[in-house]
Protein backbone atom coordinates (compact mmCIF):
# COMPACT_ATOMS: atom_id res chain seq x y z
CA UNK A 1 0.00 0.00 0.00
CA UNK A 2 3.29 2.54 1.15
CA UNK A 3 4.72 1.79 -2.71
CA UNK A 4 1.04 2.79 -4.08
CA UNK A 5 0.91 5.68 -2.77
CA UNK A 6 5.01 6.42 -3.06
CA UNK A 7 4.11 5.86 -7.11
CA UNK A 8 1.27 7.88 -7.10
CA UNK A 9 2.83 10.76 -5.70
CA UNK A 10 5.78 10.36 -8.41
CA UNK A 11 3.57 10.39 -10.82
CA UNK A 12 2.29 13.99 -9.59
CA UNK A 13 4.95 15.21 -9.43
CA UNK A 14 6.27 14.58 -13.10
CA UNK A 15 2.96 15.82 -14.42
CA UNK A 16 3.02 19.04 -12.32
CA UNK A 17 6.92 19.44 -13.61
CA UNK A 18 5.68 18.87 -17.20
CA UNK A 19 3.33 21.29 -17.06
CA UNK A 20 5.91 23.94 -15.11
CA UNK A 21 8.02 23.14 -17.93
CA UNK A 22 5.67 23.37 -20.40
CA UNK A 23 4.47 27.16 -18.78
CA UNK A 24 7.97 28.32 -18.89
CA UNK A 25 8.35 27.79 -22.68
CA UNK A 26 5.46 29.77 -23.27
CA UNK A 27 6.41 32.37 -22.01
CA UNK A 28 9.80 33.14 -23.42
CA UNK A 29 10.60 36.81 -24.87
CA UNK A 30 10.26 37.47 -28.14
CA UNK A 31 13.91 38.93 -29.58
CA UNK A 32 13.45 41.02 -32.55
CA UNK A 33 15.83 40.49 -35.69
CA UNK A 34 18.33 43.28 -36.46
CA UNK A 35 18.73 44.81 -39.83
CA UNK A 36 21.99 46.02 -41.73
CA UNK A 37 23.46 46.69 -45.07
CA UNK A 38 25.68 43.20 -45.95
CA UNK A 39 28.29 45.68 -47.35
CA UNK A 40 29.45 49.03 -45.97
CA UNK A 41 31.29 50.04 -49.38
CA UNK A 42 31.37 48.56 -52.84
CA UNK A 43 33.11 49.68 -55.79
CA UNK A 44 32.09 49.14 -59.60
CA UNK A 45 33.27 50.79 -62.97
CA UNK A 46 31.51 52.84 -65.10
CA UNK A 47 30.83 50.55 -67.65
CA UNK A 48 30.47 47.73 -65.27
CA UNK A 49 26.66 46.89 -65.58
CA UNK A 50 24.81 46.13 -62.10
CA UNK A 51 25.28 46.24 -58.80
CA UNK A 52 23.27 45.18 -55.70
CA UNK A 53 23.26 46.39 -52.47
CA UNK A 54 21.93 43.84 -49.36
CA UNK A 55 19.45 44.63 -47.07
CA UNK A 56 19.98 41.60 -43.83
CA UNK A 57 18.50 40.41 -40.78
CA UNK A 58 20.12 38.30 -38.50
CA UNK A 59 16.68 36.02 -38.13
CA UNK A 60 13.99 35.50 -40.05
CA UNK A 61 12.02 38.59 -40.61
CA UNK A 62 8.79 37.76 -38.34
CA UNK A 63 6.21 38.71 -41.54
CA UNK A 64 6.51 40.49 -44.73
CA UNK A 65 8.34 43.94 -44.36
CA UNK A 66 8.83 47.12 -46.39
CA UNK A 67 11.88 48.65 -45.98
CA UNK A 68 12.23 52.31 -46.77
CA UNK A 69 15.85 53.79 -48.28
CA UNK A 70 17.29 56.63 -49.62
CA UNK A 71 19.42 57.89 -52.35
CA UNK A 72 22.12 60.22 -52.21
CA UNK A 73 25.75 60.78 -52.77
CA UNK A 74 27.49 62.71 -55.92
CA UNK A 75 26.09 60.54 -58.60
CA UNK A 76 22.75 61.57 -60.11
CA UNK A 77 19.88 59.49 -61.00
CA UNK A 78 18.92 58.72 -64.09
CA UNK A 79 22.14 60.89 -65.56
CA UNK A 80 24.75 57.82 -63.75
CA UNK A 81 22.10 55.49 -62.48
CA UNK A 82 19.07 54.33 -62.66
CA UNK A 83 17.20 51.55 -59.78
CA UNK A 84 15.58 48.45 -61.31
CA UNK A 85 12.15 47.93 -59.69
CA UNK A 86 10.66 50.58 -57.69
CA UNK A 87 13.13 53.00 -55.66
CA UNK A 88 13.21 53.62 -52.37
CA UNK A 89 11.59 50.24 -51.25
CA UNK A 90 12.43 46.73 -50.84
CA UNK A 91 10.42 44.25 -49.41
CA UNK A 92 11.66 40.88 -47.15
CA UNK A 93 9.20 38.18 -47.61
CA UNK A 94 7.86 36.54 -44.41
CA UNK A 95 11.19 34.10 -42.73
CA UNK A 96 13.35 34.94 -45.44
CA UNK A 97 16.84 36.85 -44.67
CA UNK A 98 17.65 39.46 -46.81
CA UNK A 99 16.05 42.02 -49.86
CA UNK A 100 18.30 43.17 -52.71
CA UNK A 101 18.81 46.97 -54.52
CA UNK A 102 19.77 46.05 -57.83
CA UNK A 103 21.13 49.48 -59.71
CA UNK A 104 22.15 49.57 -62.81
CA UNK A 105 25.05 51.86 -64.10
CA UNK A 106 24.88 54.25 -66.97
CA UNK A 107 28.15 54.17 -68.72
CA UNK A 108 28.90 57.27 -71.00
CA UNK A 109 31.68 59.29 -72.55
CA UNK A 110 31.86 62.11 -70.19
CA UNK A 111 34.56 62.03 -67.50
CA UNK A 112 33.34 63.01 -64.44
CA UNK A 113 35.60 61.47 -62.15
CA UNK A 114 34.76 59.14 -59.22
CA UNK A 115 31.32 59.09 -58.19
CA UNK A 116 29.40 57.99 -55.23
CA UNK A 117 26.21 56.57 -54.66
CA UNK A 118 24.54 56.24 -50.91
CA UNK A 119 22.28 53.96 -50.15
CA UNK A 120 20.86 54.49 -46.22
CA UNK A 121 18.27 52.59 -44.28
CA UNK A 122 15.75 55.55 -43.20
CA UNK A 123 12.66 53.07 -42.04
CA UNK A 124 10.62 49.14 -41.51
CA UNK A 125 6.93 48.66 -42.07
CA UNK A 126 7.37 46.65 -38.83
CA UNK A 127 7.92 47.30 -35.15
CA UNK A 128 9.33 43.79 -34.83
CA UNK A 129 12.54 44.52 -36.90
CA UNK A 130 15.57 46.50 -35.29
CA UNK A 131 17.51 48.88 -37.70
CA UNK A 132 20.80 48.84 -36.58
CA UNK A 133 24.03 51.16 -37.48
CA UNK A 134 25.15 49.54 -40.06
CA UNK A 135 22.28 51.47 -42.27
CA UNK A 136 24.30 52.69 -45.09
CA UNK A 137 25.75 51.22 -47.94
CA UNK A 138 28.47 53.80 -50.19
CA UNK A 139 29.17 52.32 -53.83
CA UNK A 140 31.83 53.95 -55.67
CA UNK A 141 31.40 54.33 -59.26
CA UNK A 142 35.08 54.62 -60.81
CA UNK A 143 35.03 56.53 -64.21
CA UNK A 144 36.70 55.27 -67.09
CA UNK A 145 36.59 57.80 -69.26
CA UNK A 146 39.49 60.39 -70.04
CA UNK A 147 39.92 63.65 -68.96
CA UNK A 148 39.92 66.14 -70.75
CA UNK A 149 42.01 69.49 -70.41
CA UNK A 150 41.43 73.00 -71.87
CA UNK A 151 44.46 75.57 -72.28
CA UNK A 152 46.22 77.73 -74.44
CA UNK A 153 48.68 76.76 -76.91
CA UNK A 154 51.14 79.01 -75.83
CA UNK A 155 51.36 81.43 -72.40
CA UNK A 156 52.80 84.75 -74.48
CA UNK A 157 52.03 86.76 -77.63
CA UNK A 158 53.61 90.17 -78.94
CA UNK A 159 51.64 91.65 -81.33
CA UNK A 160 51.81 95.19 -82.58
CA UNK A 161 49.08 97.62 -82.40
CA UNK A 162 48.28 97.56 -85.90
CA UNK A 163 47.35 93.97 -85.88
CA UNK A 164 43.90 94.34 -86.49
CA UNK A 165 42.05 91.25 -86.03
CA UNK A 166 43.95 88.31 -83.82
CA UNK A 167 43.07 84.45 -83.21
CA UNK A 168 43.61 82.92 -79.83
CA UNK A 169 43.16 79.25 -79.61
CA UNK A 170 41.91 77.41 -76.81
CA UNK A 171 43.08 73.57 -77.32
CA UNK A 172 41.47 70.21 -75.64
CA UNK A 173 43.37 67.40 -74.54
CA UNK A 174 40.89 65.82 -76.86
CA UNK A 175 37.55 66.24 -78.92
CA UNK A 176 34.67 65.76 -75.94
CA UNK A 177 31.40 64.17 -76.99
CA UNK A 178 29.36 67.02 -76.20
CA UNK A 179 29.64 70.70 -76.78
CA UNK A 180 32.17 72.46 -74.43
CA UNK A 181 31.60 76.13 -72.44
CA UNK A 182 34.48 77.58 -71.47
CA UNK A 183 34.28 80.63 -69.46
CA UNK A 184 37.27 83.21 -69.60
CA UNK A 185 38.00 86.65 -67.82
CA UNK A 186 39.96 89.90 -69.53
CA UNK A 187 42.47 92.09 -67.58
CA UNK A 188 45.52 94.06 -68.17
CA UNK A 189 46.65 97.53 -68.90
CA UNK A 190 44.85 97.42 -72.24
CA UNK A 191 41.25 98.38 -71.91
CA UNK A 192 38.41 95.57 -73.38
CA UNK A 193 35.37 97.16 -74.54
CA UNK A 194 33.16 96.00 -72.46
CA UNK A 195 34.92 96.92 -69.24
CA UNK A 196 34.94 100.74 -70.98
CA UNK A 197 31.26 100.91 -71.51
CA UNK A 198 30.65 99.67 -67.95
CA UNK A 199 33.29 101.94 -66.92
CA UNK A 200 32.48 105.34 -68.85
CA UNK A 201 31.04 104.90 -71.79
CA UNK A 202 33.17 107.83 -73.37
CA UNK A 203 36.51 106.38 -72.32
CA UNK A 204 38.19 105.21 -75.71
CA UNK A 205 39.01 101.02 -75.78
CA UNK A 206 42.09 99.45 -76.96
CA UNK A 207 40.41 96.33 -77.98
CA UNK A 208 37.26 94.08 -78.14
CA UNK A 209 36.11 90.69 -78.32
CA UNK A 210 35.16 89.88 -81.85
CA UNK A 211 32.05 87.34 -82.38
CA UNK A 212 30.09 85.10 -79.35
CA UNK A 213 29.73 86.98 -75.77
CA UNK A 214 33.20 88.23 -74.55
CA UNK A 215 33.61 85.86 -71.57
CA UNK A 216 32.75 82.55 -73.19
CA UNK A 217 33.77 80.41 -75.66
CA UNK A 218 31.60 77.80 -77.08
CA UNK A 219 33.83 74.27 -78.51
CA UNK A 220 31.85 72.38 -80.44
CA UNK A 221 30.95 68.45 -79.95
CA UNK A 222 34.25 66.41 -81.66
CA UNK A 223 36.42 69.25 -82.17
CA UNK A 224 39.68 70.29 -80.32
CA UNK A 225 40.32 73.90 -81.26
CA UNK A 226 38.10 76.88 -79.92
CA UNK A 227 39.23 80.58 -81.12
CA UNK A 228 38.54 83.87 -78.86
CA UNK A 229 38.94 86.68 -81.80
CA UNK A 230 39.94 89.97 -80.55
CA UNK A 231 39.69 93.37 -83.10
CA UNK A 232 43.02 95.59 -81.65
CA UNK A 233 42.34 98.98 -82.33
CA UNK A 234 44.58 101.39 -84.40
CA UNK A 235 44.24 105.29 -82.61
CA UNK A 236 45.55 107.98 -82.25
CA UNK A 237 47.04 107.54 -78.64
CA UNK A 238 50.96 106.92 -77.76
CA UNK A 239 50.11 104.25 -75.35
CA UNK A 240 51.66 104.36 -71.95
CA UNK A 241 51.34 101.14 -70.22
CA UNK A 242 52.91 102.47 -67.54
CA UNK A 243 53.64 106.18 -66.77
CA UNK A 244 57.15 105.77 -65.15
CA UNK A 245 58.75 103.94 -68.09
CA UNK A 246 59.01 105.27 -71.73
CA UNK A 247 55.74 106.11 -73.49
CA UNK A 248 55.82 102.74 -75.59
CA UNK A 249 56.38 100.42 -73.42
CA UNK A 250 53.72 97.80 -74.20
CA UNK A 251 50.30 97.54 -72.77
CA UNK A 252 49.05 93.80 -72.01
CA UNK A 253 45.93 91.89 -72.40
CA UNK A 254 45.45 88.58 -69.65
CA UNK A 255 42.92 86.36 -70.56
CA UNK A 256 42.03 83.93 -68.02
CA UNK A 257 40.44 80.57 -68.45
CA UNK A 258 38.31 80.25 -65.37
CA UNK A 259 35.95 76.92 -65.56
CA UNK A 260 34.66 74.40 -68.44
CA UNK A 261 31.62 72.27 -68.65
CA UNK A 262 30.80 69.10 -69.83
CA UNK A 263 33.44 67.25 -67.65
CA UNK A 264 36.33 69.16 -69.07
CA UNK A 265 38.74 70.59 -66.87
CA UNK A 266 40.67 73.97 -67.20
CA UNK A 267 44.77 73.37 -67.26
CA UNK A 268 46.24 74.12 -63.49
CA UNK A 269 49.65 75.76 -65.66
CA UNK A 270 48.89 76.75 -68.90
CA UNK A 271 45.22 78.57 -68.46
CA UNK A 272 46.52 82.04 -68.74
CA UNK A 273 47.68 83.79 -72.08
CA UNK A 274 49.18 87.37 -71.89
CA UNK A 275 49.74 89.50 -75.23
CA UNK A 276 52.10 92.44 -75.08
CA UNK A 277 50.65 95.24 -77.69
CA UNK A 278 53.73 97.21 -79.11
CA UNK A 279 52.86 100.46 -80.15
CA UNK A 280 52.66 100.49 -84.07
CA UNK A 281 54.73 102.68 -86.03
CA UNK A 282 53.48 106.08 -87.11
CA UNK A 283 54.44 109.90 -86.62
CA UNK A 284 54.03 111.12 -82.92
CA UNK A 285 53.26 115.55 -83.10
CA UNK A 286 54.25 116.78 -80.00
CA UNK A 287 53.45 120.27 -78.96
CA UNK A 288 56.25 121.98 -76.44
CA UNK A 289 55.77 125.69 -75.42
CA UNK A 290 57.63 128.22 -73.62
CA UNK A 291 60.58 126.85 -70.98
CA UNK A 292 60.72 129.74 -69.10
CA UNK A 293 56.92 129.02 -67.59
CA UNK A 294 58.15 127.08 -64.41
CA UNK A 295 55.02 128.04 -62.56
CA UNK A 296 53.31 125.97 -65.30
CA UNK A 297 50.64 129.07 -65.88
CA UNK A 298 50.15 128.36 -69.36
CA UNK A 299 47.98 125.08 -71.09
CA UNK A 300 47.53 124.40 -74.65
CA UNK A 301 45.72 121.68 -76.60
CA UNK A 302 46.78 119.88 -79.65
CA UNK A 303 43.83 119.39 -82.16
CA UNK A 304 43.88 117.33 -85.81
CA UNK A 305 41.40 118.04 -88.30
CA UNK A 306 40.99 115.39 -91.69
CA UNK A 307 39.15 116.42 -94.79
CA UNK A 308 39.16 119.20 -97.32
CA UNK A 309 41.03 122.25 -95.60
CA UNK A 310 40.19 124.46 -98.53
CA UNK A 311 35.87 123.70 -97.61
CA UNK A 312 33.73 125.85 -95.56
CA UNK A 313 34.63 125.00 -91.49
CA UNK A 314 31.63 122.83 -91.00
CA UNK A 315 33.06 120.31 -93.77
CA UNK A 316 36.32 119.48 -91.40
CA UNK A 317 36.03 116.92 -89.34
CA UNK A 318 37.77 116.45 -85.81
CA UNK A 319 39.56 113.30 -85.77
CA UNK A 320 41.72 113.31 -82.43
CA UNK A 321 42.24 115.66 -79.70
CA UNK A 322 45.37 115.97 -77.76
CA UNK A 323 45.88 113.19 -75.08
CA UNK A 324 46.90 115.28 -72.39
CA UNK A 325 44.63 117.36 -69.91
CA UNK A 326 47.56 118.50 -67.74
CA UNK A 327 49.25 122.09 -67.68
CA UNK A 328 52.86 120.49 -68.51
CA UNK A 329 53.12 119.33 -71.66
CA UNK A 330 53.97 117.87 -73.97
CA UNK A 331 50.36 117.59 -75.94
CA UNK A 332 50.69 115.02 -78.11
CA UNK A 333 48.79 112.97 -80.88
CA UNK A 334 50.11 109.63 -82.19
CA UNK A 335 49.16 109.38 -86.14
CA UNK A 336 49.18 105.67 -87.29
CA UNK A 337 50.97 104.68 -90.10
CA UNK A 338 47.50 103.20 -91.23
CA UNK A 339 46.45 106.69 -92.27
CA UNK A 340 46.85 107.49 -95.54
CA UNK A 341 45.43 109.33 -98.37
CA UNK A 342 44.64 112.21 -96.37
CA UNK A 343 44.85 115.81 -96.05
CA UNK A 344 45.08 117.39 -92.45
CA UNK A 345 45.01 120.12 -90.38
CA UNK A 346 46.52 121.35 -86.63
CA UNK A 347 44.86 123.75 -84.36
CA UNK A 348 47.36 125.00 -81.67
CA UNK A 349 45.64 126.18 -78.96
CA UNK A 350 46.54 128.43 -77.04
CA UNK A 351 43.97 127.95 -73.58
CA UNK A 352 45.22 129.64 -71.05
CA UNK A 353 48.17 131.47 -69.43
CA UNK A 354 49.68 135.06 -69.03
CA UNK A 355 52.96 135.01 -70.78
CA UNK A 356 53.50 137.44 -73.93
CA UNK A 357 54.94 136.46 -76.37
CA UNK A 358 54.08 132.57 -75.74
CA UNK A 359 57.23 130.53 -77.65
CA UNK A 360 55.82 127.12 -78.42
CA UNK A 361 57.11 124.31 -80.91
CA UNK A 362 55.61 121.63 -82.94
CA UNK A 363 57.41 118.36 -83.40
CA UNK A 364 57.05 115.94 -85.77
CA UNK A 365 59.01 112.63 -84.51
CA UNK A 366 58.99 109.33 -86.74
CA UNK A 367 58.29 106.38 -84.76
CA UNK A 368 59.00 102.58 -85.89
CA UNK A 369 59.59 99.04 -84.13
CA UNK A 370 59.45 100.84 -80.47
CA UNK A 371 62.14 103.88 -81.51
CA UNK A 372 62.26 107.33 -81.81
CA UNK A 373 63.49 108.26 -84.79
CA UNK A 374 64.38 111.33 -86.47
CA UNK A 375 61.93 114.74 -86.07
CA UNK A 376 61.02 118.01 -87.94
CA UNK A 377 60.55 121.17 -85.48
CA UNK A 378 58.31 123.80 -86.20
CA UNK A 379 58.03 127.00 -83.97
CA UNK A 380 55.18 129.91 -83.60
CA UNK A 381 54.74 132.62 -80.77
CA UNK A 382 51.12 133.73 -79.74
CA UNK A 383 50.03 136.52 -77.67
CA UNK A 384 47.52 137.25 -75.17
CA UNK A 385 45.19 137.92 -77.97
CA UNK A 386 45.91 134.48 -79.40
CA UNK A 387 43.96 133.11 -75.58
CA UNK A 388 41.00 131.11 -76.36
CA UNK A 389 39.65 129.63 -73.15
CA UNK A 390 36.84 126.65 -73.79
CA UNK A 391 33.68 128.64 -72.59
CA UNK A 392 35.09 131.63 -75.02
CA UNK A 393 32.38 131.93 -78.00
CA UNK A 394 34.43 134.28 -80.34
CA UNK A 395 33.94 133.66 -83.69
CA UNK A 396 37.15 132.63 -84.44
CA UNK A 397 38.24 130.11 -87.44
CA UNK A 398 42.42 129.27 -87.87
CA UNK A 399 44.30 126.24 -88.60
CA UNK A 400 48.00 127.01 -87.83
CA UNK A 401 49.08 123.86 -89.79
CA UNK A 402 48.74 121.46 -92.12
CA UNK A 403 50.20 118.50 -94.34
CA UNK A 404 49.31 115.90 -96.27
CA UNK A 405 49.94 111.70 -96.04
CA UNK A 406 49.96 110.32 -99.63
CA UNK A 407 49.70 106.33 -100.19
CA UNK A 408 52.95 105.45 -99.67
CA UNK A 409 52.73 107.13 -96.21
CA UNK A 410 54.73 110.22 -96.52
CA UNK A 411 54.34 112.88 -95.02
CA UNK A 412 54.74 116.23 -97.52
CA UNK A 413 53.44 119.56 -98.20
CA UNK A 414 53.96 120.34 -94.41
CA UNK A 415 53.50 123.90 -93.78
CA UNK A 416 55.03 126.85 -91.40
CA UNK A 417 52.92 127.43 -88.15
CA UNK A 418 51.06 130.35 -89.08
CA UNK A 419 50.01 133.15 -86.34
CA UNK A 420 46.47 134.51 -86.47
CA UNK A 421 46.01 137.94 -85.44
CA UNK A 422 43.44 136.64 -82.66
CA UNK A 423 42.32 133.60 -80.95
CA UNK A 424 43.82 130.05 -82.07
CA UNK A 425 41.60 127.31 -81.96
CA UNK A 426 38.16 126.51 -84.80
CA UNK A 427 35.30 127.80 -83.07
CA UNK A 428 32.70 125.81 -85.16
CA UNK A 429 32.96 123.26 -82.52
CA UNK A 430 32.61 125.56 -79.75
CA UNK A 431 31.68 123.94 -75.91
CA UNK A 432 28.09 125.02 -74.60
CA UNK A 433 28.88 127.67 -71.50
CA UNK A 434 30.32 126.32 -68.65
CA UNK A 435 31.52 123.06 -69.84
CA UNK A 436 34.88 122.25 -68.02
CA UNK A 437 37.94 121.36 -69.87
CA UNK A 438 38.01 117.95 -69.18
CA UNK A 439 33.97 117.43 -69.65
CA UNK A 440 34.87 118.37 -73.31
CA UNK A 441 38.06 116.37 -73.63
CA UNK A 442 35.84 113.36 -72.34
CA UNK A 443 33.45 114.75 -75.37
CA UNK A 444 35.93 114.87 -77.85
CA UNK A 445 37.57 111.50 -77.60
CA UNK A 446 40.19 109.92 -80.35
CA UNK A 447 38.25 107.93 -83.01
CA UNK A 448 39.15 104.36 -83.76
CA UNK A 449 40.74 103.15 -87.33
Amino acid sequence: MQKFTLLICSLCALVVLGIGLNSCKDEEPFVKPNLKVSEETKTIAEGGGTVQVEFVLDRGAPGDITIEYSLGGTAISPADYTVVGKEGEVTIANGQTSGTVEIQIVSDAIYEGNETIEISIEDVSSTDVLITNDDESVVTITDDDPQITASFATATQTVSEAVGIMQINVTLSQAAPSAVTLQYTLAGTATDSVAAKAANPDLPTDYAVRGGTPGTLQIAAGQTTGVIRLGVYSDFEMEDADPATAPWDPETIRITLTQASAGVMVSATNNVMEIKVNQQDGKVIALFWDEADVDNTIDMDLFLWAGDLGAAVADLELISLSASDDTEGPEVVFIPAVIKEVKIGVTYTYYAGTVTPMVFKSHFINFANGTIGTREIYEGSYTLANLNPWDALADIVHIEQTFEINAAGEYINISTISTPASGSRVASYKLPRGTTKTQGSNALLRRKF
